[in-house]
């Protein structure tokens, strides 16, 4: 076997087997949630594109025997023009099996996301433009409390409910928590949780992933809103739009119990973790 491929195996492995571990901890993902979040998918990318590219190895590997001179195979010994072919198949089998898995999931993500589009599409077109803070979102009318990021439209929807319920410092602070949805594109690393935990179900980073990503994409969310208006009027702002739901009052608790993470920090270190995707890759062409 080539070595490539037993290294990008075990890469594979121990990605899978460390990840979660190093990455569950719940200090860690509240004190530095951007560099967690990036862990996370750097991780989980690495990961993926190391057995793809294992996989692919065998299946060329598999495809050279039949191709190459006979001479240059009789150093290898008599089993292994067999042993490739059967590995090759193998390999395709796997990679068919994860692909389709993959494609399925996908439509499955985009038909939810279209479904919840053409929802607050029809809010959206009820609504009537406001300003926030110098926010521009959009006003619906309505007593229910709402708050909620448009991400494909870049839009914000605030509810009449809402302006009632808080005063404008509290109401700024909402706005600017969806707004970084928004900016950090939180719908989108949603879904690639989401899609990675069907994907590859038998990995336990993937099954922790979509609910680690849900989590952080708020702590992150907080963290900006927390830098423009204050740790306490956040917290405030939280515990008066969502007062009986135990998770919110975790994260107004967090936010006034420890310092914001630094900004320069918390993108140091995501960048270096977007990094761990080169590794499979080198290991692939640069060995």
């Amino acid at each position: 076997m080539d070595t490539r491929v037993a290294l990008l195996f075990e890469l594979y492995f121990l990605i899978t087997l460390l990840a979660p571990m190093v990455l569950s901890g719940n200090s860690a993902i509240s004190r530095h949630p951007t560099v967690i979040l990036a862990a996370w998918h750097g991780s989980l990318l690495a990961a993926t594109l190391s057995l793809t590219l294992a996989l692919g190895l065998l299946i060329s590997a598999g495809v050279t025997v039949h191709y190459a001179p006979q001479s240059s195979l009789a150093n290898q010994g008599p089993f292994y023009p067999l042993a490739s072919t059967v590995l090759a198949w193998g390999a395709t089998a796997v990679l068919g099996a994860l692909i389709f898995r993959v494609v399925s999931e996908g439509r499955e993500v985009v038909r939810e996301q279209a479904a919840r589009s053409r929802t607050l599409g029809q809010l959206l077109a009820v609504s009537s433009p406001g300003l926030i803070g110098g926010w521009p979102v959009r006003l619906i009318d309505s007593p229910v409390p709402l708050a909620a990021a448009l991400p494909a439209s870049g839009a914000i929807l605030v509810s009449t409910g809402t302006q009632t319920l808080l005063d404008p410092p509290h109401l700024l602070a909402v706005v600017e928590h969806e707004a970084a949805h928004i900016r950090h594109h939180h719908a989108a690393a949603v879904a690639v949780a989401r899609i990675s935990q069907t994907a590859l179900p038998a990995i336990s980073a993937t099954r922790r992933l979509t609910q680690a990503t849900s989590i952080v994409v708020e702590l992150i969310a907080d963290d900006s809103a927390a830098r423009h208006c204050g740790v306490h009027t956040v917290a405030h702002a939280l515990l008066s739009f969502a007062p009986e739901d135990d998770g919110v009052a975790s994260r107004a608790h967090r936010l006034t119990t420890q310092s914001i993470p630094n900004w320069f920090v918390e993108s140091s270190g995501a960048a270096l973790c977007s990094l761990l995707p080169l590794l499979p890759l080198a290991i692939a062409f640069l060995w």
